[in-house]
């Protein structure tokens, strides 16, 4: 939530940390009554809310992280009451129904973040995704940071909240920023442009890779100097193009060279594998599924930095023996509950089993006997039994164990990382 406490001049010096900062003054008196609470506002508020949210989940679920609604659901909010001012002759809106648009559509994309970022944690433990559970998610997590500020929104906004410099005082650079710009808007200022034409930016690249063709959305440089089957590949997503633009040119190379190192060089190490396999049937093949699986099962034969796999949810065919060369320096451990094995219990019962089921009394129920048997045949038990793990652990000493391993490969790390003469040849 922005904070219209702005001030127009710096405040006198605070008297102790903890206590509010003398002569901070807010932008709106107290004693000045203007329209705040406004069927206006939460509409409109309400609408950008559910966009920015739909818009944010994907961004999550796609690339992983997301952009913060506070300042463009306040630029738009100023833009749009402007808009519909001059066109209807609506009055102007105040500052106080610009921040009720800019709460409610911020915090809309809030918690779509935390979906998000949630949902996937629970999948992975092995819940299902339905519609009831992400709504409890979804409330309770609302809820829950709501009653938490209750408490703490005096102790953190009212009494620390002050300018750079001062001590005992916290900046909220979001929230202040955000303020400017409802300030700015009171004034005849700030317009949605930027996010208007980051928009267009996006759509307009979209509208070329997907509707023409015209360009590509994933460019793949081969870099035979390393390897034969090396290949530097990114996806030219439109959604980051727009974004991009927005946040600017330096935010968007800090963020690029944080996606270039993580990809580059984290993720080669350290591997989190829930892969059912790889698709069959007419679709696949016409995607070229299978060929995509086999150069990544000769990729990871080649590559000789270490390899980091944590198995955390299923594990089937050749999903296993992509993400790990038991031959090379390497190790793989597996959290409980994580499926192995040659094909997934539902689809192989489903194909082999089809008649039985079907002439059954109770199909539901043999199925379910079926794929029962099935799955405890795939438990991760038996899979370290076999020695196709190095061991089993529990969720929160990953973290450790990835430490330990990186602290250990470092003196095999010099001797066989890097580029070795094979046959007479350096491969």
């Amino acid at each position: 939530m922005a904070t219209t406490d702005v001030l127009e001049t710096p405040p006198a010096p605070p008297g102790s940390p903890g206590e509010p900062v003398d002569g901070f003054k807010p932008y709106v008196p107290d004693n000045v009554k203007m329209p705040e609470l406004t069927w206006s506002a939460l509409l409109l508020g309400t609408s950008l809310g559910l966009i920015f949210a739909a818009s944010s989940l994907y961004l999550v679920l796609k690339v992983g992280m997301t952009v913060s609604a506070s300042i463009p659901v306040a630029v738009l909010a100023i833009t749009l009451f402007r808009g519909l001012s001059k066109a209807f002759g609506f009055r102007q809106a105040t500052i106080l129904e610009n921040n009720i648009v800019q709460t409610a559509g911020s915090a809309g994309e809030s918690i779509a973040f935390g979906v998000g970022v949630t949902m996937p944690a629970l999948l992975m433990l092995g819940f299902d995704m339905d519609l009831p559970r992400v709504m409890i998610v979804s409330i309770l997590g609302g809820l829950l940071g709501i009653l938490a500020m209750i408490p703490l929104r005096r102790a953190f906004i009212v009494k620390m909240h002050g300018p750079p410099g001062k001590p005992g005082t916290l900046l909220y650079p979001e929230g202040t920023a955000a303020a400017q710009v409802l300030i700015s808007g009171e004034k005849g200022g700030t317009t949605g442009a930027t996010v208007f034409v980051g928009f267009g930016i996006a759509f307009v690249h979209k509208f070329l890779t997907i509707g023409f063709g015209a360009l590509k959305e994933t460019v793949a440089v081969p870099i035979t100097a390393i390897n034969k089957a090396a290949v530097f590949a990114a996806d030219m997503a439109s959604e980051l193009l727009g974004v991009g633009y927005i946040i600017g040119l330096r935010t968007s190379s800090i963020m690029m060279a944080g996606a270039i190192l993580g990809y580059l060089v984290i993720i080669p190490i350290i591997y989190f594998v829930d892969l059912p396999g790889i698709m069959i049937g007419p679709e696949a093949e016409a995607e070229s599924a299978i060929r995509k699986g086999i150069r990544a099962l000769q990729v990871t034969y080649q590559v000789t930095v270490p390899i980091y796999a944590v198995y955390v949810r299923k594990a089937y065919g050749m999903g296993v023996n992509t993400t790990s060369n038991p031959e090379r320096l390497g190790l793989r451990l597996a959290w409980p509950g994580t499926e192995f094995g040659d094909l997934p219990i539902e689809g192989s019962v489903a194909a082999g089993y089809r008649r039985q089921i079907e002439a059954a009394a109770d199909p539901d129920a043999l199925r379910k006997e079926i794929e029962d048997r099935m799955r405890a045949d795939a438990s991760t038990w038996k899979t370290a039994e076999a020695f196709g793990l190095e061991e089993m652990i529990d969720p929160a000493e990953t973290r450790r164990y990835l430490c330990r391993f990186i602290e250990a490969s470092q003196s095999s790390i010099a001797t066989r990382v890097g580029r070795k003469a094979r046959y007479g040849q350096a491969l």
